[in-house]
């Protein structure tokens, strides 16, 4: 059987391993149960199929080509990552800003914050570098009311970055949506300073607008507890269509 076959074949929803053998098997008998990770691996590669979950697999429909989420920093954000990447370059850390949830949100914000996430044991070390340099306009560990109260537009904002985090595909650095999309409901400082009726249509857009690794993203929900309530407010609140059984 061909892939293009296999392909038609294949029902829209999500199925397993050996469901797949059994389509192969209808028009090959032959084919042995052992030849299927190499199977799968090709149509994997060749966008005919896509890894949903384990054991669970779908036919790639053919859609609209999606955008991939580009990170564009300030220049005080680009200091920052100057210095990070010159005095702490085994630091693992992840750096994004406020403004950029205004290009999804409807309720534009008016303030920036810059938020730098750092491997639990550099905090401290990586807030006092900060302070050196940008005096004034750094809090540690804060709040959602301490960054409202005391925080300053363009403010640095140190915190502790979650283990196994998802790292940006062109630099480590870089915020990725599968991680944007799961703090939204995780981060509680996010929450404190965004309104959740702003979330729905903030979702749809991202998802319409910019490729989500549904299956990474939902990993990095399970790590973050949040997986459950992210799932449920999907499907009850959005039309994002799930990929991930």
């Amino acid at each position: 059987m061909n892939d293009y076959m296999l392909q038609t074949k294949m029902p829209d929803y999500a199925i397993t391993r050996q469901d797949i053998l059994k389509l192969v098997r209808e028009s090959e008998p032959e084919f042995r149960e052992g030849q299927m990770k190499r199977l799968l691996a090709h149509l994997i590669e060749t966008s005919k199929i896509e890894h949903v979950g384990h054991n669970r697999y779908r036919k790639i429909k053919k859609t609209v080509n999606k955008a991939n989420y580009e990170n564009r920093y300030s220049e005080t954000a680009l200091k920052i990552i100057a210095i990070m990447e010159v005095e702490f370059s085994l630091v693992d850390y992840r750096i994004w800003e406020l403004s950029w949830l205004n290009e999804f949100m409807n309720h534009q914000l008016g303030r920036n914050f810059i938020f730098l996430e750092v491997e639990k044991d550099g905090c401290e070390f990586i807030f006092d570098r900060m302070m050196s340099d940008f005096a004034g306009k750094v809090l540690l560990k804060p709040d959602s009311d301490q960054i409202i109260r005391y925080g300053v537009n363009d403010g640095i904002i140190v915190s502790r970055l979650i283990s196994e985090s998802p790292k940006g595909k062109t630099e480590e650095y870089h915020l990725t949506l599968e991680k944007l999309v799961v703090d939204l409901f995780a981060n509680k400082q996010l929450k404190g300073m965004l309104s959740m009726g702003d979330y729905p249509e903030a979702l749809e857009t991202v998802f319409a607008v910019y490729e989500v690794d549904q299956v990474k993203m939902f990993r990095y929900a399970r790590r973050r507890n949040k997986e459950k309530e992210l799932k449920e407010f999907l499907l009850s609140k959005t039309k994002v269509e799930l990929k991930v059984s």
